[in-house]
Parts: C-alpha cells; sequence; structure tokens
C-alpha cells in the first residue's frame, strides 16, 4: 500500500462509519459489538504494537510473542513491525522536523497532519521499510510473516465479524470500531502534543499528560510520562493517574503468559528519550 491508497483508505473509512452510524439500524447488541470490538483493537494496539513491539514493556515467550503479533495485524494499522518502525524515530526527534507524527510548530495544518495526514507522506512509507528500526524483532520468522500479510489477517477478522452477525456484524464489528480505534490512537499523536502538563526536563517535547483523555485513551493519555521513561510500561506514576491497560497486563502476568514487567526504575531517563537497546 502507497501513501495515495493509505490516506484515501482512511477518508473512505471515515466517511464509511458516518454512513454506516446514520443507516444502521441500533439496538443494544449493537452498541455492545461497537464496544468490545474497539476495545479489543484498541487495546491490542497499546498493549502490542506500542507497549510491546515498539518498547518491548515486558517479556514474552515467543508463542504468546506471535499471538501479541496477531493482535496487533487486527488492528489494522500497520502491523508490529512498521507500527513500531514508525513509533521509534517519534521518540528519537519528538516534536522536532524529522517527527512526522508531530503537531508542531502549532498550526491547524500540522495538527490535521498528526493526526491523519501523515499517512500520506512518503516519508511515513520510507519509514515503514526500513527493517533496521526494528532488528530486534526480524529475527523471528512467525513475527515477519505476521508482518507480511497484515493484510490477511485484518481480513480474516472482518470474515469473523462478518460471519458471526452479517451485515451489522461488519458494521458494529469492524467498520465502526476500527474507524474509532484509530482516531482514538491518533489523538495521542494530536491532542497529547498540544494540552496537558509536562515532563520535567523535556524542553523539545510538547508530550502532555491529558487527565480528560482517559476515556479515549485508556492510559496513554499520560503521554508526558511515557516520553519520560519511554519503556515503562505504567504511565501513570502518582496515585490517580490510572492505567486500565497496564491492569489488564497486570492479570497477562498473573496468568503466566507475560513477566518481567518494567517500572520507572528498570527505564532512567535518556537522550531524547530514546531507549539504549532500541534500534
Amino acid at each position: 500500500m502507497g501513501p495515495s491508497a493509505a490516506i484515501g483508505g482512511a477518508i473512505l473509512f471515515f466517511l464509511g462509519s458516518i454512513v454506516a452510524a446514520a443507516v444502521m439500524p441500533w439496538s443494544p447488541k449493537h452498541v455492545l459489538m461497537w464496544l468490545g470490538s474497539h476495545v479489543f483493537l484498541y487495546v491490542g494496539m497499546s498493549v502490542c504494537s506500542h507497549r510491546y513491539f515498539s518498547h518491548r514493556s515486558f517479556a514474552t515467550s515467543r508463542p504468546f510473542q506471535a499471538v501479541l503479533a496477531g493482535w496487533s495485524a487486527c488492528t489494522m494499522q500497520g502491523g508490529p513491525l512498521v507500527w513500531a518502525a514508525w513509533h521509534r524515530p517519534h521518540h528519537r526527534h519528538c516534536d522536532q522536523e524529522d517527527d512526522l507524527h508531530s503537531p508542531r510548530p502549532l498550526s491547524w495544518r500540522a495538527v490535521l497532519h498528526a493526526h491523519v495526514g501523515w499517512i500520506g507522506d512518503i516519508r511515513t512509507w520510507d519509514t515503514a521499510r526500513d527493517a533496521t528500526l526494528v532488528r530486534d524483532f526480524m529475527r523471528f520468522p512467525e513475527v515477519v510473516g505476521i508482518q507480511r500479510y497484515e493484510g490477511l489477517v485484518g481480513l480474516a477478522y472482518i470474515a469473523a465479524w462478518t460471519g458471526l452477525a452479517g451485515w451489522p456484524g461488519l458494521v458494529f464489528g469492524w467498520l465502526l470500531p476500527h474507524t474509532t480505534a484509530f482516531h482514538c490512537t491518533a489523538t495521542i499523536n494530536s491532542l497529547s502534543h498540544i494540552f496537558g502538563s509536562r515532563a520535567v526536563g523535556k524542553s523539545d517535547c510538547h508530550a502532555g499528560n491529558v487527565w480528560w483523555a482517559l476515556p479515549l485513551q485508556l492510559g496513554e493519555n499520560w503521554h508526558a510520562n511515557h516520553h519520560e521513561f519511554p519503556s515503562r510500561s505504567n504511565r501513570g506514576i502518582r496515585w490517580w493517574e490510572v492505567d486500565p491497560i497496564h491492569w489488564f497486563l497486570l492479570g497477562l502476568q498473573a496468568l503466566g503468559l507475560i513477566w518481567d514487567i518494567r517500572s520507572a526504575r528498570d527505564n532512567p531517563e535518556h537522550p531524547a528519550g530514546h531507549d539504549p537497546e532500541i534500534p
């Protein structure tokens, strides 16, 4: 997929969701389908694409790593390795010229680019093809294979919902939740680099802790904390900075599926908020 196709697809998804929401009959069952799939896709982005493949915030077995890669692919946000390749440079170049996700210098064009316009930037797709950015995971052929066939994994997710519930499954199980999960993810690029309190010592990075974005971002809204400690799993530092996705990870740890969840003391601040072991 190239930049033109990607930005065109994003626009079609958004418009299609509006049309679907307007013409499809609504029921409590449909709302539950939408919310359930939305949470599945958004948590998949946060747990798999972001906290694991981008920052290695916890350890896991090789089989469960493949499960996480498949879950990431279901989100249809680029796949585990491409997502990580897009995200890691954001920490190296936060709100600088080479940061493709930054709304700075602040303008409506920059905000639109940070939210969705970066998908149509040719530099985005050059970055996606740079395997050196994710060389730590390139040694796992199963993860590379899932990345290569990310589109087929996404189609399988769509087919599952359609087979389960027909047209309502397609609309409320995939189209609407895919769109809302994507835009909740995108607000981390846009809103969280405009609003909120900033971390100490990050004069060149405008990442903010945006308390009122908690319902949208489920813990990712403590974005200044994340840039302060990129590999730390728990985004909250103060007692009231709740992170529901970290609670989910604690549940996975209790089940023995993951372990060695990183804390702040394991991840002291590094230049540009970048972890030394990540390429």
